[in-house]
């Protein structure tokens, strides 16, 4: 195995001695002390690790009944544009009453490190409120209180299906959530809503994405709103549709964000931003999702032949490293027959439970995208959080392909055995998979060494 470098290391350890020593004892033997934990209770083995490179968050944002508000609140203190905010519905709805739009936002302790696009905010102007387009601007219409708006409110984020799965897996009282659950209102900014992520394995690289105005781009630039790399470029969509200045513009806000004293520098964090009609950045949210893992020695494409299976990835964010083997799940049984515990090391994720997909992300070592290189950051921009959540929260991320099952070898038999398995016998079925990737480029392949590269749960 190759080594890969780690920051503030003794320096007459080797890169995995490092580990060892960092970790607190953790034994080398990387797959199965390491990737063998992704299905434990607690984060990832590599998540764990990852997180012993960095400090901790210097402020508890967990412990804010209203991370979103109180975030752009600190924010904003710091002179970073972020939308207003009003202190009751009917402040708000004044705004409405002028011909402006606000968004009632949902408020959770758990939003800040822990879930993503399980709530819903609900977007206010005169035109739904007239057209009655929900039941919280029904309720608007029909003059109820405050009060009474936000228990509707509650009520239905509570019983949307992803979000009622999420509280089933992670053993949580709907009830007990419900009382920690509130909304915040938030004057609307016309434009184009960004998406900003610091890549975890390459300083310098950044992830945009930009939705908005009948579009949905992105791409990986540098701080000056460059395309990152050359290897890059098949994935920029974003550069055609937004120019270099409001590109830098959005890396130089995230970058003022992350580096405030109260939140961490070396954290990747999912950053929302608006872009206005007139080119002006704003902060919406902070999301935290890894923390750095950055690596200096880059793979040798020729140290993965074709002609051994290998086959290079359209896109990667993420350092695995130079070889790993990943129990990779495609297909998962019915939302009630399947434990987050099952041991999983990766993911394809083609299923519709976003509330397990919510619970699987941070404890993976890597997800495996189907998009392509020219659908990858549209699909990442379109997606809204839980494509974004797959993509930024496991410790690495390879696009393979619309065409995954033909380059890595997978049949139509395999799949109906893992497909047979998963929906009439309702247990898991994996592939084995062989992965390596320095966050720049990244090599997949069926693992060639297993007696049954389908590996089925007893």
């Amino acid at each position: 195995m190759k080594q890969f470098d780690y920051p503030n290391r003794p320096l007459n350890l080797s890169a995995l001695e490092a580990i060892e020593y960092m970790a607190g004892g953790v034994p080398l033997d990387i797959r199965d002390q390491i990737l063998g934990a992704p299905f434990s209770d607690d984060l990832s083995g590599l998540r764990e690790l990852g997180h012993r490179f960095v400090r901790p968050q210097p402020f508890d944002w967990e412990g804010c009944l209203q991370p979103k508000r109180e975030i752009g609140e600190y924010v904003e203190s710091a002179g970073i544009k972020v939308p207003r905010r009003f202190e009751t519905l009917e402040e708000a709805l004044r705004l409405v009453s002028q011909g402006g739009r606000i968004v009632i936002r949902s408020e959770s302790p758990q939003e800040f490190s822990q879930f993503s696009g399980l709530l819903k905010s609900y977007g206010v102007d005169a035109e739904l409120v007239d057209d009655e387009y929900d039941e919280v601007t029904k309720a608007i219409k029909d003059g109820r209180t405050e009060e009474e708006v936000l228990q509707i409110a509650k009520q239905d984020c509570l019983d949307w299906r992803p979000m009622k799965r999420y509280l089933q897996l992670t053993e949580q009282d709907a009830a007990e959530f419900y009382k920690t659950l509130s909304f915040s209102f938030w004057q609307h900014i016309p434009g184009r809503n960004i998406a900003v992520v610091a890549d975890d394995a390459v300083f310098g690289r950044y992830h945009i994405t930009a939705y908005g105005r009948a579009r949905a781009v992105g791409a990986a630039v540098d701080e000056s709103g460059a395309v990152f790399s050359q290897t890059d470029q098949a994935t920029d969509s974003l550069t055609a549709t937004m120019d270099k200045e409001t590109i830098a513009e959005l890396v130089t806000t995230y970058e003022k964000v992350r580096s405030l004293p109260r939140f961490s520098a070396t954290e990747c964090p999912i950053m929302e931003m608006q872009v206005d009609d007139d080119g002006g950045v704003w902060f919406l949210q902070y999301h935290q999702a890894r923390p750095m893992r950055p690596t200096k020695e880059k793979l040798v494409p020729s140290d993965y032949p074709e002609q051994e299976g290998w086959v290079q990835a359209d896109a990667v964010r993420g350092a695995l490293g130079s070889f790993v083997t990943l129990r990779t799940g495609i297909w998962y049984p019915e939302f009630e027959e399947y434990s987050p515990k099952d041991p999983e090391d990766a993911s394809f994720d083609l299923h519709y439970d976003i509330g397990l997909s919510e619970v699987l992300n941070p404890r993976r070592a890597a997800f495996f995208g189907t998009s392509g290189a020219k659908r990858l950051y549209h699909q990442l921009a379109d997606g809204s959080h839980q494509l974004r959540s797959r993509w930024f929260k496991p410790v690495g991320a390879l696009d393979i392909g619309r065409d995954w099952a033909k380059k890595l070898g997978v049949t139509d038999e395999m799949k109906e055995e893992i497909y047979r398995a998963v929906s009439h016998d309702r247990r898991m079925a994996r592939l084995a998979i062989d992965t390596a990737s320095d966050g720049r480029i990244g090599f997949v392949r069926l693992n060639p060494d297993s007696i049954q590269p389908i590996i089925k749960q007893e």
